[in-house]
C-alpha cells in the first residue's frame, strides 16, 4: 500500500505544508554578488544601488551574512545598519514635512506617541527628538522587548548617576529624555527593573519635567504624556506626589484623570483618598457633582485610635469626598460637623483627618450638606440651578471619559501611602 495517504493525512493535522520562503529578488541577489567583485568600482555601485533599495533588500542581506565569500558577508553586515538607519531618517523627514500628513508606517512608537499627544506640529518634533536621541530602545520595543528592557536599564542607570550628583537638580538630561522617560513608563509591554522601579520616584521631582507639564513654559504635548502616564502608572506614591504637585500648580487637565483613578475599588482605599484630598487645590465648583457620587462609598480607608484602643475617628471614600466638596464649595468643615476641624481648624491634608467617630455624626454632617444645598438653590433661584445644571454636565463628561477609558490595573502594585491603612469593608 502506497504510504501517500498517510502522509497527506500527516500534513493535514499538522496543520499544513509550512510557508515557503520568498524567492530572491534575482536583481537583489546580483548585487549582492557583485560585492565581492574585484573591481572597487562595482562594488561600491552595488552597495549603492542595494542600499537605495531600503528594507526590501535586508532579508536577502541577512541571509548573506554567511556567504562564503568573506568580503560579501563583510558588506552585507556594514549595509544592514545604514540601510536601517537611512530609512528612519527617511521617514522622520517625511513626518516633519508634512505636519497633516499620515503618520510613516514601521515608524517604531510614532502612532502610540502622537495618539497621547494628539497630532500636533509640535507633538511631531519632539517624537523626532525622542527617536533620534533613543532609536535602539524604541525599535527594539516593537521586535524585541526583553532586548529593550536591557538597553532601558543602561538609560536608567545613566539617569541614576545624575540623580546622585548633587550638583544637577534634573535627573534626566534633555527634553528626549524626559519624553522618553513618561513615554516608555506607561508602556506595559516593557520590563522595568529594581533600578527602573526606584526612578519612578524622580519623575515628580523632575525640575525640567515639572517645567514642562505646568506653568508659563508648560508644552501640551509634555502634559498629555505626563497624564497618559499618571493613568497608567501602578506605583501609589509616585502617582501621588505627582498628583499632588499637578494639583497645586493648578493643572485643570489631571481632575478627569484622577476622578478616574479614584472610581477604580481595585484601587487601594488609602491610594483613592490621597487623590480625593489633592483634588481639593484643582477641582472647582463644577466637580462637585462628579464627587457627589462617591457620597454612598463607604469602603474604610483607615482608623485613628486613642492609647487605650479605642476607635476616635473611622474614615471612608464617602467622608474624604464630602470633605473635599465642602472646600470646594468654600465653606467651614466646623460647619457640617467635621470632628478633627476643632483641632485642625481647616488644614485638611491628610485623609485621616476627614473621618467620623460614628455613623450617626456621619449621617448628620450629609444631611447638613444637602441642607445647605437646599438653601443656595431656594437663596439664589435661577443661578444655583443653572451651576447645578453645570455639574450635571461635567458629571456626564467624566462618567463617559471613564467608561470609554477604563483599564483594570494589574496584581500586585504597590499599596497603602504615609498616612492610611486599608480596611476591609462591608
Amino acid at each position: 500500500m502506497s504510504p501517500l495517504p498517510g502522509l497527506l493525512m500527516a500534513v493535514a493535522l499538522l496543520g499544513g505544508c509550512p510557508p515557503l520562503m520568498p524567492a530572491p529578488d534575482p536583481k537583489v541577489a546580483e548585487l549582492i554578488r557583485q560585492l565581492g567583485h574585484k573591481s572597487y568600482t562595482v562594488r561600491e555601485a552595488a552597495a549603492k544601488a542595494l542600499t537605495s533599495r531600503g528594507k526590501e533588500a535586508i532579508p536577502a542581506l541577512t541571509v548573506n551574512q554567511l556567504n562564503a565569500d568573506p568580503q560579501v558577508a563583510g558588506r552585507c553586515r556594514q549595509l544592514i545598519p545604514l540601510i536601517i538607519v537611512l530609512d528612519r531618517n527617511e521617514k522622520l523627514a517625511r513626518l516633519l514635512k508634512q505636519p497633516a500628513g499620515p503618520v510613516p508606517k514601521d515608524l517604531a512608537g510614532a502612532e502610540r506617541f502622537l495618539k497621547i499627544t494628539g497630532d500636533t506640529r509640535e507633538a511631531r518634533l519632539l517624537f523626532a527628538e525622542m527617536m533620534n536621541a533613543h532609536w535602539d530602545i524604541l525599535e527594539a520595543l516593537e521586535t524585541d522587548p526583553e532586548k529593550a528592557g536591557w538597553l532601558w536599564d543602561d538609560f536608567i542607570g545613566d539617569s541614576d548617576v545624575r540623580a546622585n550628583d548633587p550638583g544637577i537638580r534634573n535627573c534626566f538630561a534633555d527634553r528626549a529624555g524626559e519624553a522618553m522617560v513618561l513615554f516608555l513608563f506607561a508602556d506595559r509591554r516593557i520590563t522595568h527593573s529594581l533600578m527602573a522601579m526606584v526612578t519612578i520616584h524622580w519623575i515628580p521631582d523632575s525640575t525640567g519635567i515639572r517645567n514642562r507639564v505646568a506653568g508659563p513654559k508648560a508644552e501640551p504635548a509634555f502634559m498629555r504624556l505626563f497624564l497618559n502616564w499618571i493613568d497608567h502608572e501602578a506605583n501609589i506614591p509616585a502617582v501621588e506626589t505627582a498628583a499632588e504637585f499637578a494639583a497645586e500648580a493648578g493643572m485643570k487637565e489631571i481632575v478627569f484623570v484622577l476622578l478616574k483613578r479614584i472610581s477604580k475599588h481595585a484601587q487601594h482605599p488609602g491610594h483613592r483618598a490621597a487623590l480625593l484630598v489633592a483634588l481639593r487645590h484643582v477641582a472647582g465648583k463644577e466637580h462637585i457633582k462628579s464627587l457627589e457620587s462617591f457620597f454612598v462609598d463607604n469602603t474604610a480607608i483607615c482608623k485613628l485610635v486613642n492609647n487605650d484602643g479605642r476607635d476616635i475617628l473611622t474614615t471612608q471614600i464617602s467622608d474624604v469626598a464630602l470633605g473635599v466638596c465642602v472646600q470646594l464649595a468654600g465653606q467651614k468643615m466646623k460647619d457640617f460637623g467635621f470632628p478633627a476641624a476643632h483641632r485642625f481648624e481647616e488644614n485638611f491634608s491628610l485623609a485621616f483627618l476627614y473621618g467620623f467617630p460614628d455613623d450617626f455624626t456621619r449621617k448628620v454632617a450629609h444631611a447638613r450638606w444637602k441642607d445647605w444645598l437646599d438653601q443656595q438653590e431656594a437663596e439664589a433661584g435661577p443661578g444655583v440651578l443653572k451651576l447645578r445644571f453645570l455639574e450635571i454636565l461635567v458629571f456626564k463628561e467624566w462618567f463617559w471619559y471613564w467608561r470609554a477609558e477604563q483599564r483594570e490595573l494589574p496584581d500586585g502594585f504597590q499599596q497603602g501611602s504615609h498616612f492610611s491603612h486599608g480596611l476591609e469593608s462591608d
